[in-house]
Parts: structure tokens; C-alpha cells; sequence
């Protein structure tokens, strides 16, 4: 019996050393990867990717399991340029999470489903790369598992209907095919196997049609829905309401038209941004989003609204952070409401029919970085307490009927890049001091107004200037020397 035993364990150390001297499986897998696929590494991000090695495990973008088998691989950002072969890393039958984002890949990232019948990936990530073949229904051969799929950010022609009715597409949690050359006729998808779904964004491609596909209502998990940037019309589909379970949804720069329907307020419940920009959409803001206490970004720019929403229903949204409805058709005052919105960081009213003061207050909470309400017909002073908004990163009150002198308490605001009056009835002289205290400001546009005496000498200070416009004023006195020397 003793004798057995030590004859099976110099059998097993026998075979664990021939093991030890003869590179693994995944090792030439690698290897065969990096020498088909990777024509460049300017990064050498794969130096240590050798022959001499028994285990890949400790290579760099390599992780394993416990049991020391590949199960995910991340050269996200490395710059590797090449032409891609799939097939080459599907001989890792343990590889779960492939990350290939930010590299210069080209070629064919279809799997053939016959020389690979047991795909275990779940995560696919191939972003921001030069990926160019067409679409189809099989690209993934038999990747039931995958959960999350991104190909954003390339150049992927065909039809979004081959990936909607594909075997692997009713396993996905998140699919994100934006920033491609894709089409379909949007309307007349068929969402079926959707009910995994929990993010699906298809923004900039070339989804055409009106309205949008009540097949949606199958995809009952989704939370993030965005076809942004691309060719849709018709009216906005009331049933999106019925979505309860969206946090963000993103419509905008299509060419949707009609009232924004009063059932999306149904959705209030989770809703945390909004987007319906750059579309011709008419009327007001319905008052059924009064209960979306958690809407934190809305984005109604660029439509044809009217009417005096801002105080009947965004005045009820307590965690409003960013508020943008430039180029509209809103009239009368600046709700004084506004200034209720303690956690407010943007709000742009710009391109509007703004009339009256600037109310006080704006400032009362300091959390506001960007105040942009050029373009109205705004009058009176600037209210001193703007001075308040420490954070203020952008002030734009350009094209108003503003008068008398900008408040000291706004010059000395600290962090200000963008600074822009021009186009009002300002007055009195720019303070001797700019710059002294801060370098932040890269834009200061006055023109046009009524600013006297020098353009002061400490303006040279401000280090990342990059746009100066004092014309069509009344300055006198010479122009500071060195301020050619801004390089900015």
C-alpha cells in the first residue's frame, strides 16, 4: 500500500511538472489574439503578454477566476490597432466580461455560432472603435447569456431590427448602440423579448418615423430610454407613461410635435432626467409632473412653449438641479419661486420673452454655477445678492435692457469662467482689480454698453483669457501694456 502511494504521487508531480513547463491553452489563445488582431500597441499596454509565461492570470488586462481560468479581459483605452478576430478569444471558455472600449479596432466582430455553441460572455463592450460591418441577426452566434452589450461610438451600418429579433437580445439588460450609422423605421419595431431590458439607449442614427413603438410597453424594467439625435415626428406617445419605471428619458433633436402629453406624468414616481430638446413641441408643461419629486434634469429647450409653467409646476419640484428651456416662447416675470430651488446648479432661460427685474434671491441657496438668461427683455439693476452664488462658474445677461452698475459683489466672484453683459445699458467703470484674486476668467465680453474710463491695468492677471470684447462703449486711455501677451 505505501509503495501505491508514493508511486501515485510521483505520478501526479510528474504530470504537474509537465504541466509547469508547457504554456496553457489560454496562453496561445492570447498569444494567437495578439498576433492576428493587434497590429500596433504605441502604449505597450501587451509588453508582458510572452510565450515564456505558464498563466496569463498575471498579464496585464487579464483577470481569472479562483480556479485560475480567464474570465475577463480589459483593454479599455489601451490604443491597440489592428483588425479584430473574435474567434480567437472564444477559445476561453470561461471568459464572462470582455472590455475592448477606447482602442482603433476594425474588422468583423461576429461570432460564428457553429464553431462556438457555448458562449458564456455577458458583458461585450467594443465602444470607440473604427467598427464598420453591417448589422445581422446572427452576429452573436449563440451568446444567450450576454446582459450587456455596447457597440456605441462606431461606424455600424444595417437595420436595428436584426438586433431586436436576434436569439441573444431577450437575455440583454443593457444595450447601447448609439453613435452608429443605424436605421429603422422606429414605429414598427417589434419589442418582445424585452422584459430583461433596463437600458437601451440608440441615440445618433438614423431612426426614422412617427411616433414611437408601442411594443415599448413589453420593456416594463427599462430605466434609461434615449433616441436623441435622430429623425423621429409625430406626436410623443402618451403610453411612455404607463413606463413606471423610467429614471431617464431622452428624446430630444428629433422633430417630435404636439403638446407634451399629460400621461407622462405618470412616470413621476422614478423620473430623474428629462430630456425633450430641439423638437417642435407647442403648449406648456402639464401639471400632472408636479408630483416628480425626484426630477433632478429637465431640458426643454429649443421647442415652441408657452404659458407660465415655471410657477404652476416647476416651482413643485424640490430636487431640481439643472432647469434649461432656452429658445421658447415664455413670457412675463421670472417666478420669484424660483428661488426656492435649493439645489438648483443651472438655470438657463435664455432666447425667451422674459420681461421685468431680476428677482433677489436667486442666490439664497449656493449651490447655482451657471446663470443664463441672455436674449429676453429683462430691465432694472443687477441684484447685488448674485455675489452670493460662490460656485458661479457662467453668468450670461447678454441682449437685455439692463442698467446702472454691475454690483462689486459680482466682480469678485472667484470661480467665474464665462462673464458676458454685452448688449444692455450698463454703466460705471470695470474695477480696477480684476484678476487680482482669481485667473478663472476666460471670457469677459462688455460691448456695448455704457462702461467709462480705462480698461484697467491688472487685466493682464487674467491668465486663461481667450475672448476680451470691450467695443462700442465709452473707455478712454491706453491700452494696458502686455496684454498681447495673453496667450490664451
Amino acid at each position: 500500500m505505501y509503495l501505491f502511494f508514493i508511486f501515485i504521487s510521483l505520478s501526479n508531480n510528474f504530470t504537474l511538472s509537465l504541466q509547469q513547463q508547457n504554456p496553457s491553452n489560454e496562453v496561445m489563445a492570447l498569444l494567437g489574439f495578439k498576433q492576428k488582431s493587434v497590429a500596433a500597441d504605441p502604449q505597450g499596454f501587451l509588453n508582458d503578454w510572452r510565450l515564456e509565461s505558464l498563466t496569463p492570470c498575471s498579464w496585464r488586462g487579464v483577470s481569472c477566476s479562483l480556479h485560475g481560468k480567464v474570465n475577463m479581459l480589459n483593454f479599455t483605452g489601451a490604443g491597440l490597432t489592428g483588425c479584430l478576430h473574435m474567434d480567437d478569444l472564444m477559445v476561453l471558455d470561461s471568459l464572462k466580461h470582455l472590455h475592448l472600449s477606447g482602442n482603433l479596432f476594425s474588422g468583423n466582430f461576429f461570432l460564428n455560432k457553429a464553431s462556438h455553441p457555448s458562449c458564456i460572455i455577458e458583458t461585450l463592450d467594443l465602444s470607440f472603435n473604427n467598427l464598420s460591418e453591417p448589422i445581422s441577426e446572427t452576429f452573436f452566434g449563440s451568446c444567450f447569456h450576454l446582459v450587456s452589450l455596447n457597440l456605441s461610438h462606431n461606424l455600424i451600418p444595417g437595420d436595428i431590427h436584426a438586433v431586436v429579433v436576434s436569439d441573444f437580445f431577450k437575455s440583454l439588460k443593457s444595450l447601447d448602440l448609439s453613435h452608429n450609422n443605424l436605421f429603422a423605421d422606429f414605429p414598427m419595431l417589434e419589442f418582445k423579448n424585452c422584459a430583461n431590458l433596463v437600458a437601451l439607449n440608440l441615440s445618433n442614427n438614423s431612426l426614422y418615423g412617427t411616433g414611437i413603438p408601442r411594443s415599448l410597453i413589453n420593456c416594463q424594467l427599462l430605466e434609461t430610454l434615449d433616441v436623441s439625435f435622430n429623425k423621429l415626428e409625430g406626436k410623443i406617445a402618451a403610453f411612455l407613461g404607463n413606463l413606471r419605471n423610467l429614471k431617464h428619458l431622452n428624446l430630444g433633436q428629433n422633430t417630435f410635435s404636439g403638446n407634451i402629453p399629460q400621461e407622462m406624468g405618470s412616470m413621476c414616481g422614478t423620473l430623474i432626467e428629462l430630456d425633450l430638446s430641439g423638437n417642435e413641441l407647442s403648449g406648456g408643461f402639464p401639471e400632472t409632473f408636479k408630483s416628480c419629486n425626484g426630477l433632478q434634469r429637465l431640458n426643454l429647450g429649443s421647442n415652441q412653449l408657452s404659458g407660465n409653467f415655471l410657477t404652476t409646476v416647476i416651482s413643485y419640484l424640490p430636487s431640481l438641479q439643472i432647469l434649461q428651456v432656452p429658445f421658447n416662447n415664455i413670457s412675463g416675470f421670472i417666478p420669484v419661486s424660483l428661488i426656492n430651488h435649493t439645489k438648483l446648479q443651472v438655470l438657463d432661460l435664455s432666447s425667451n420673452g422674459f420681461d421685468g427685474n431680476i428677482p433677489s434671491g436667486l442666490c439664497s441657496n449656493s449651490s447655482l454655477r451657471r446663470l443664463l438668461l441672455a436674449d429676453n427683455f429683462l430691465s432694472g439693476t443687477i441684484p447685488a445678492d448674485i455675489g452670493n452664488c460662490k460656485r458661479m462658474e457662467k453668468i450670461n445677461f447678454a441682449r437685455n435692457h439692463l442698467s446702472g452698475q454691475i454690483p462689486s459683489e459680482v466682480w469678485k466672484l472667484s470661480n467665474v469662467h464665462d462673464f458676458v453683459m454685452w448688449g444692455n445699458n450698463l454703466s460705471g467703470e470695470i474695477p480696477k482689480d480684476i484678476c487680482s484674486g482669481t485667473q478663472t476668467l476666460e471670457k469677459l465680453a462688455l460691448n456695448n454698453n455704457g462702461f467709462t474710463g480705462n480698461i484697467p491695468a491688472s487685466i493682464i492677471n487674467c491668465a486663461n483669457l481667450s475672448w476680451l470684447s470691450l467695443s462700442f462703449n465709452q473707455l478712454t486711455g491706453t491700452i494696458p501694456a502686455g496684454l498681447h501677451n495673453l496667450q490664451n
